[in-house]
């Protein structure tokens, strides 16, 4: 399942309501507010995610409010949290092609990905089973697709 990414305004909407609820005033600043909303590019997971380990990090080292440094490190955390736990949801066949392409220097189009992920299966799925696996990848922000129908490759989302 795919969601609709939120626009600036309403993940900062979001996040100001979250934090008037849960941080004392002054705490955060719409400038670090605006931070998170930025490096979010819409999504109200990593946003919120963001928000909670800043201040978290923020009472830990003492600060009385959340600093730049404190966002960007929380908010990497908070995108390295979010692709573990996407890689949990993986199936055996999607963590071989997601270790097949980890393993490749450029991207890779279906045949020569279906043909290495063949190789390594024991009980291959079908190529088009494959092509649904890889659309759950791209969903998961796993996986980048470039391109249209058969010239389409796959590489490893940043």
């Amino acid at each position: 399942m795919e969601f609709t990414r939120y626009s600036s305004s309403e993940l900062s909407d979001i996040l100001k309501h979250r934090a008037s609820n849960a941080l004392r005033d002054g705490a955060v600043s719409d400038q670090e507010i605006d931070l998170i909303v930025s490096r979010a590019e819409g999504d109200a997971r990593i946003a919120i995610s963001s928000l909670k380990k800043a201040s978290y990090a923020a009472q830990d080292r003492g600060l009385d409010r959340i600093t730049e440094e404190v966002v960007d490190e929380s908010v990497k955390q908070a995108y390295s949290e979010d692709r573990i736990d996407s890689l949990d949801r993986l199936n055996k066949h999607q963590k071989q092609v997601y270790r097949t392409l980890q393993k490749s220097d450029s991207s890779m189009g279906m045949g020569q990905l279906f043909d290495i992920y063949r190789s390594e299966m024991d009980d291959p799925k079908s190529r088009r089973t494959l092509r649904r696996y890889i659309r759950k990848m791209e969903a998961y922000g796993i996986v980048d697709a470039e391109g249209e129908k058969s010239a389409k490759t796959y590489s490893l989302a940043d």
